[in-house]
């Protein structure tokens, strides 16, 4: 939830708009993340808007050697 949590909030900041998450289409946590064990992070969001001005968006946070979460939503 806490991974959920940083994608809706970093998706916020750059678009600069508050909101909810609809619907998440896919959701995979992958591996347990430690924050005392994992200094860095790479979080990748890739967004595209719809007809009707929906947001979708992919998600995905990972370390240089593993993957612990990804995402597809609107």
């Amino acid at each position: 939830v806490c991974m959920m949590q940083m994608v809706k909030e970093l998706l916020e900041r750059s678009i600069s708009k508050t909101g909810k998450i609809q619907k998440a289409n896919n959701l995979k946590f992958l591996a347990m993340l430690n924050p005392l064990d994992v200094q860095r992070l790479h979080v990748e969001i890739n967004i595209k808007e719809s007809k009707d001005s929906e947001i979708l968006f992919t998600a995905s946070i990972a370390s240089e050697a593993t993957t612990y979460f990804k995402m597809t939503a609107t």
